[in-house]
């Protein structure tokens, strides 16, 4: 076992993969010495991996037009229990209105956390980022959100969100549109980024 495992870390690291924070060791029960015990340990392991690794975990794969008047969920990821301090999530995204003019709006959740950015205008386009980084421990959760953009030519005011989490086990992290009375939003293009 110890042997398959320090082969995968060697052909990651040969592989150029670059890891801004620690992955946490394997629990030293017997189990993982056990034969039957491999896909479990391998699982174990890649979860970790990707828990602290840079790059893109969610992405929009092809654009995305809201239909009717509730919140639209758009793309979805789950961000892995145990968010360390420092860590952080950005969010991009970029779209266009229907040619009316009544309201609409770019909701990030995170938990119970929702901070919302209104895009509103008749056929304009609009571009969003968000970021969720944990500013306290995972024993003491504090996240700040920020939610920022543009609609058309015009900068839309900066959304700040305090929240405490409970960082223990994993949280939803989505975003959605919503018109409020009618019209449609369509994003084209959207990213979910792990960033330390």
């Amino acid at each position: 076992m110890r042997k398959i495992l320090s082969t995968l870390a060697a052909v990651l690291v040969s592989a150029g993969v670059a890891f801004a924070g620690t992955i946490a060791l394997l629990p030293s029960t017997s189990q993982f010495n056990e034969p039957n015990q491999i896909v479990a340990t391998l699982d174990y392991l890649i979860t970790q991996i990707n828990g602290v690794s840079e790059g893109v975990v969610a992405s929009l794969q092809a654009p995305v037009t809201t239909t009717g008047t509730t919140a639209n969920t758009i793309v979805a990821y789950t961000v892995p229990a145990g968010l360390p301090a420092g860590q952080a999530y950005r969010i991009k995204g970029w779209g266009v209105n229907s040619a009316d003019a009544n309201a609409k709006t770019i909701t990030v959740n995170f938990g119970t956390s929702a901070p919302t950015l209104v895009v509103t205008g008749s056929g304009n386009t609009w571009q969003f980022e968000a970021v969720v980084q944990n500013v306290g421990t995972v024993a003491s959760p504090s996240q700040d959100i920020a939610l920022s953009g543009s609609t058309g030519t015009t900068l839309v005011a900066l959304t700040n969100t305090n929240s405490t989490q409970a960082l223990t086990s994993a949280l939803a992290l989505n975003v959605q549109l919503t018109a409020a009375t009618s019209g449609t939003m369509t994003m084209n293009g959207l990213t979910i980024e792990a960033v330390r």
